[in-house]
């Protein structure tokens, strides 16, 4: 057998992914798993070399499997005793030669791909050749994975590939430690040979594959099952089935299954598709694994399912809506004329949003010959869909449509209006609850800098949302903004506008200073004259007073918004003295701003007040007079 072809319907590269990993490991290094399992005649032990070069190293010198006894039926065994009891069970065990895989291959055709793996010169994967002189290194990927495939698949493949062994001397409730390693590896190399412990007689329940699930189409099923319970028991799968509720069962699948996903992925599930004889017969499927030592574990429970005919591949399409002048809208649709007779009737769908949900609105199936539908009670917009029933029962919807019934009503404006300054500052959010008409497509936004001033629309489209965002880096010396909001439904008609929110901006100016227009002194007061500050958010002004020193001011005066004055006399004053006045402005957030001062001094007009206790006194000696009076 020099040259054998494999034409295998699995991915090389799937399969082999993660040996292709650990071939790359150092190449000095061989690795060996071992695994084994108590059958009724004997233990069975199955090994894999864990990369392409130990795989390569066992062809050559073949492997030596040894076993330990660790305890019998009376006990644990000491450590000599363990040593006394060692023995190699089998020296040189190489795969069988290449003229005896004809014989096995009569019987079993996984024996081509062992045969082929372990001495064929080529292999031929979909057609695919891959030349061993020009990439060596793909080749022996291959003959590894695969070699590896066709050992899991029986156990007595596994033998003959010197990859398994029955050890029948084995003692029923004696532990054992088997080992095995190759018989002589390349110098300066590292074997890590494969171990296992077992004891005679502890059986392992295999468990029965779990969810099987089946997705019945025309004359074809798709079986689905969960795979990652079980993952770690079989490497293969059986798909059995039975058209007489499991009386007689025959395979579905020649080849075992063996999972296989890109790399990168690990879908927990396996999957198989079955061809169906003819529709509409039941049929029954259950689903078994394999083991690596080629024994079949316990079937899973039993799904049942018949094929169904294949949907109609075609929609029903709606051909007009009309108002039909007494409040109802009139709905058609079409067919092709070569669906008709395989159709049961139709079903009128409608929906508020052309995503859905979709409702039906009649109340029984609309038969043929039947294309036309009256909507007694339509809403002001709705999409319609037209669906169908075939005679297997499928249901086809056609596309949807939108009806727009005739409407110069227009709807109630939003509530609820809302807004605020985003974190930063440099956006606004409106927001409000939505109008309450159901035929609203959408919303305007005005903007105005008084809340009584004439509004500039700021949307060039409605907005659907019910929020709506602006930056407000340009105030424009702005303090506050006003918005209001206006819905429009889906024939145009808007609505009124809504009450105002007013949007006030954090306040980091000063209101402008007062000024002064005039200072009088007479011999009354010193009366002042002023302009108020003309800032929108002044709340109230301080006149302020200083006679003596910088920072001597007094407060002469305060008045309230709004009640504000432009005019002061001030009387208490002491004539002659020089007095500094300034006016203070504090606005809403407490910013000030001081007007310039101004000086004026009462004027002292010479009037003291009244002459009194006027008296004249004459001398003694009569020749001169005193005059004496009291002045202020």
């Amino acid at each position: 057998m020099e040259k054998t072809t494999l034409i295998l319907l699995i991915w090389l590269g799937i399969v082999c992914a993660p040996i292709l990993c650990t071939a790359q490991q150092l190449s000095d290094t061989f690795s060996i798993k071992l695994i084994a399992r108590s059958l009724p005649e004997g233990i069975a032990l199955r090994w894999a070399p864990l990369d392409a070069n130990t795989w390569k190293a066992g062809i050559k010198t073949g492997y030596r499997l040894s076993r330990t006894t660790l305890a019998n039926n009376a006990g644990a065994l000491t450590r000599s005793e363990q040593e006394a009891g060692r023995r190699i069970l089998a020296d040189h065990i190489f795969p069988v030669p290449e003229p005896g895989w004809q014989a096995i291959a009569d019987t079993n055709q996984t024996a081509v791909i062992a045969a082929g793996a372990l001495y064929s010169r080529s292999f031929s994967v979909r057609q695919e050749v891959i030349d061993e002189e020009n990439d060596p290194e793909a080749a022996e990927m291959n003959r590894f994975g695969f070699g590896l495939f066709a050992a899991d698949q029986f156990m007595g493949i596994a033998i003959a590939m010197g990859l398994g062994w029955i050890d029948t001397s084995a003692t029923e409730g004696e532990s054992y430690l088997y080992t095995v390693t190759l018989m002589n590896g390349p110098s300066h190399s590292k074997i890590n040979p494969g171990t296992v412990q077992i004891t005679k007689g502890d059986t392992l329940s295999l468990p029965p594959p779990g969810q099987l699930t089946g997705r019945f189409g025309d004359r074809r099923v798709r079986l689905k099952w969960d795979r990652s319970a079980v993952e770690s028991v079989y490497t293969a799968y059986f798909v059995e089935r039975s058209f007489d509720h499991g009386r007689t069962i025959e395979p579905a699948n020649k080849l075992p299954l063996i999972y296989t996903t890109p790399e990168g992925t690990n879908d927990p599930f396996m999957y198989f598709t079955d061809t169906i004889p003819e529709n509409h017969m039941p049929v029954w499927y259950r689903i078994r694994g394999k083991t690596p030592f080629g024994e079949l574990g316990r079937p899973s429970a039993w799904i049942t399912g018949e094929g169904q005919p294949a949907p109609l591949p075609y929609q029903p399409m709606i051909t007009g809506l009309t108002d039909n002048g007494q409040g109802g809208l009139l709905i058609t649709w079409a067919v092709p004329e070569t669906a008709k007779s395989q159709i049961s009737g139709f079903d009128i769908l409608r929906s508020e949003t052309a995503e859905g949900p979709f409702s039906a609105i009649n109340r029984t199936l609309i038969g043929q010959p039947e294309s036309r539908f009256t909507d007694e009670h339509p809403i002001h917009l709705a999409y319609y869909r037209i669906q169908l029933t075939d005679q297997n029962g499928h249901q086809i919807s056609g596309p949807a449509r939108l009806a727009l019934l005739k409407d110069d009503i227009p709807p109630e404006p939003p509530s609820a209006i809302g807004g605020s300054l985003l974190p930063g500052q440099d956006s606004i959010e409106i927001s409000w609850h939505p109008s309450p008409d159901a035929d609203c497509y959408g919303y305007r936004i005005y903007r105005s800098n008084g809340k009584d001033n004439d509004y500039l629309q700021l949307t060039r489209e409605a907005v659907t949302d019910t929020f709506y965002r602006l930056p407000c880096a340009n105030r424009e010396n702005r303090e506050r903004l006003f918005f209001r909001i206006k819905a429009v439904d889906y024939r145009g008609n808007y609505s009124s506008l809504s009450n105002p929110v007013c949007i006030a901006f954090p306040d980091d100016k000063p209101p402008s200073p007062p000024v002064f227009k005039s200072i009088r002194s007479s011999p009354s007061g010193i009366e002042l004259t002023w302009a108020n500050s003309s800032s929108p958010d002044l709340k109230r002004q301080i006149l302020e007073k200083r006679t003596a020193g910088p920072d001597t001011w007094i407060e002469v005066q305060e008045w309230i918004m709004p009640d504000f004055r432009t005019r002061y006399l001030d009387t208490l004053v002491v004539e002659g003295t020089d007095v500094a006045y300034r006016i203070k402005a504090v606005d809403e957030a407490g910013l000030t701003a001081c007007s310039e001062q101004v000086t004026g001094t009462r004027i002292d007009a010479g009037i003291h007040g009244v002459i009194s206790a006027f008296r004249v006194i004459r001398s003694f000696d009569k020749k001169s007079i005193r005059l004496q009076w009291t002045y202020p």
